[in-house]
């Protein structure tokens, strides 16, 4: 599995959000950058090292916060009389 499946699933399955994501990114490459230069190791990013980076990176949003933005979404959009059934598209 390379880096880019690996940032996706955790983006498919709400594990985090974009830009968390991409600051997972920017971890992962600071932290083989530091590798080359003060371990003179590898280039090559590992799994390893894109997991490291996903779980030291905090949520940006939490499951209520998301939860309560729903929540406000669907009210407006009854208020504006549109109903849910846009919120599927």
């Amino acid at each position: 599995m390379n880096g880019i499946s690996i940032f996706g699933n955790a983006a498919i399955n709400g594990v985090r959000r974009a830009a968390d994501i991409e600051f997972a990114a920017r971890r992962t490459a600071q932290l083989a950058f530091e590798r080359v230069v003060f371990e003179h190791g590898k280039e090559l990013v590992t799994t390893g090292d894109i997991r490291h980076a996903i779980s030291q990176t905090r949520r940006t949003l939490t499951a209520e916060v998301v939860a309560e933005f729903e929540q406000d979404i669907t009210e407006y959009a009854r208020m504006l009389g549109l109903g849910t059934s846009w919120l599927a598209e």
